[in-house]
């Protein structure tokens, strides 16, 4: 039967046992804990997002390169433009895309001629018929001309205005033949009457009828004062008829004013025109400049872009070839780790074999049946 002592010996054993354990585990435990932290897939991961973040950033700097624009009417304002390129005309001297061309007036006048055309006075309107034709002729030209342009012609319709007024005037005269028609019948009429009072005066001188004869001579006189007053009367009609007709004698002041005004209109349209050629010669030229400009900053750039992709490249390598490296020393961390826990594993393994010889040694020379009690 076990003794108390040795029973107390067992349960401080057992104890003692369980203690070792504990820390034996422990100590293990924390080695594995180790061994897992260098076991991690952070650098993988890592490595991946990044090569998505690469792959985005390419899309990106070439979106930034294909999409970005400016606004230009926001950037050039008109002022600038005329300082940069040197420009003359102003705003106001220039067409906008919108403009519309403004030829109403033209077809005003075209409308006028065409009714002078259809005058009442047939005979006048032969002598002009040949005018009208060519001048309407002319206007539906210009009108055609100005409806593919944005010009403005109510300046030009007003050159025409008193020309084509006067024509009317002198189409609407009285013609000096019709003024003197009823006259000149008259006068025929008295003529054929004196010279059958001459025939009756010499029948009758003929034949001695005196009393005749001069009844004849004074029908003669009556009809001669007639013939005076019928030639007063012409010589009136034609005086009212030439001082009616007095005021078409400016026709050729009428005619050179409108060709003064048409060579002004011209003269100015050309140096207009010139101003324009000028300016448009300049914006050309700054066009040109600017797209010689462009060149050589696109050329710059692509040569810049090779570049910077190269470094890019390089770039992205030499991160591959670092995460090789971190990735590499990963796993030399590992083996480290892996070799620790197993130098531990042993090394707790022999200070347990060695402290449990030693204690199996302590207890057996301390047992009351060892040989050494026998001979003390």
């Amino acid at each position: 039967m076990m003794s108390p002592e040795d029973a107390t010996g067992l349960e401080a054993a057992r104890k003692q046992k369980i203690h070792n354990l504990k820390l034996k585990t422990a100590c293990l435990e924390n080695e594995e804990l180790v061994q897992e932290l260098h076991i991690s897939d952070w650098s993988e991961t890592q490595r991946q997002k990044l090569r998505g973040a690469h792959e985005k950033g390419e899309e990106l700097l070439a979106s930034v390169e294909v999409g970005t624009k400016w606004n230009l009417m926001e950037a050039y304002d008109l002022a600038k433009l005329m300082r940069v390129c040197g420009l003359e005309m102003s705003q106001r001297e220039l067409y906008r895309p919108e403009d519309k061309p403004q030829f109403m007036d033209i077809i005003g006048v075209k409308k006028v001629l065409q009714d002078l055309r259809q005058n009442r006075n047939k005979t006048r309107v032969v002598s002009f018929t040949q005018l009208i034709d060519n001048s309407i002729a002319k206007m539906e030209k210009v009108e055609e001309e100005l409806r593919r342009s944005q010009l403005d012609a109510t300046q030009l319709a007003q050159v025409p205005t008193r020309t084509v007024k006067m024509m009317e005037d002198i189409m609407n005269t009285t013609q000096i033949q019709n003024a003197l028609a009823s006259t000149d019948d008259q006068m025929k009429t008295q003529l054929a009457q004196l010279e059958k009072t001459n025939e009756i005066q010499n029948v009758a001188m003929h034949d001695g009828e005196m009393q005749v004869a001069e009844e004849q001579m004074w029908t003669k006189v009556q009809l001669q004062e007639r013939l005076i007053e019928l030639l007063k009367d012409k010589f009136g009609l034609i005086g009212k008829c030439e001082e009616e007709n007095s005021q078409f004698k400016e026709i050729y002041e009428v005619q050179k004013q409108a060709n003064q005004e048409t060579s002004q209109m011209k003269d100015a349209k050309r140096r207009l025109k010139q101003r324009c050629e000028t300016d448009l010669k300049h914006i050309q030229d700054s066009i040109q400049k600017a797209d010689l400009e462009d060149a050589e900053a696109t050329k710059r750039y692509t040569g810049n872009k090779e570049r910077s992709e190269r470094a890019i490249k390089e770039n992205e390598e030499m991160q591959e070839e670092t995460w090789n490296r971190i990735q590499d020393l990963e796993r030399q961390l590992q083996r480290l780790g892996t070799d620790r826990f197993d130098e531990v594993k042993r090394r707790t393994r022999r200070w347990t074999a060695r402290r449990s010889a030693a204690w199996r040694t302590r207890s057996f020379w301390r047992s009351p049946h060892s040989t050494r009690s026998c001979w003390s």
